[in-house]
């Protein structure tokens, strides 16, 4: 990345769509994307953004002093979001801003979470690189509800994996969980996750302090006609077809289950 300007860094310039806003520089690359909200939009067009290494990742910032101490975008996205008062409040309890995806680029809301510094540091060294490892064949992914302030945990297999109860045992699509809005008890189970996974495939439910029941979504069934070439198929207990896992379906990524989080 060249920096036009030794202090500043590169300049950028803001667009949209319906749903995100785009901090691009002059070649159209993207620096930065936020939820697209009008209100917000007019506020953050007023003042000149930026890009440049902070601690080895590219940073959107601005130098203005509109938002006080917040300064990077994903700050002055929580500021936008929460409020001054909760902004600042986290500033004196040594709380920072965690991006979920380890995405500086990612500042979407559902996105940034506010976290104490020694978990938040915890979750770079551990969890962040060793939820790499399960890749491709387990993906896992958390996201913040700002609406409801919960977190939700999502765990997508890409290979054959099963649920096993005491009555039965079937092929598993994903696992979603919810949590309450506690940074370190969700982090605490997220990372055990990751590591059972790594080390025995084998994740205990019963341990975890999620929220309500999970919700498990089973491997779909299907119709012969639905099969495309090079994807295997098995018959379950009851006779139905059921779609197994090849190179054909996996999955890149996991998006968030929103009705989860209606009251």
């Amino acid at each position: 990345m060249c920096m036009k300007k030794k202090n500043k860094g590169l300049p950028l310039t803001l667009s949209y769509d319906s749903n995100k806003i785009y901090f691009k520089d002059e070649k159209d690359n993207v620096w930065g994307i936020t939820d697209y909200q009008n209100k917000f939009y007019d506020e953050l067009l007023g003042v000149n953004w930026y890009v440049k290494l902070i601690e080895k990742k590219p940073y959107v910032y601005t130098g203005a002093k509109k938002w006080g101490k917040a300064k990077k975008l994903h700050q002055v996205i929580m500021q936008l979001w929460y409020g001054e008062v909760e902004f600042q409040d986290s500033l004196k309890d040594k709380i920072v801003i965690d991006h979920l995806d380890n995405n500086e680029k990612n500042n979407l809301i559902e996105n940034l979470a506010f976290a104490p510094k020694n978990h938040n540091t915890a979750k770079g060294l551990i969890y962040d690189k060793e939820s790499k490892k399960l890749k491709p064949d387990i993906l896992v992914h958390w996201y913040k509800d700002f609406a409801t302030r919960e977190y939700q945990f999502i765990v997508g297999f890409n290979n054959d994996s099963y649920l096993i109860d005491e009555k039965e045992s079937y092929l598993v699509d994903r696992i979603e969980l919810i949590y309450e809005d506690n940074y370190r008890i969700i982090y605490e189970d997220v990372s055990g996750i990751v590591g059972d996974l790594l080390e025995s495939g084998v994740v205990d439910l019963k341990r975890l302090r999620y929220k309500g029941t999970p919700h498990i979504v089973r491997t779909p069934l299907i119709n012969k006609e639905q099969l495309n070439e090079g994807q295997i198929f098995a018959y379950d207990q009851e006779g139905n077809l059921v779609l197994l896992k090849s190179d054909k379906v996996r999955r890149l990524s996991l998006g968030k289950n929103q009705d989860l989080h209606k009251k």
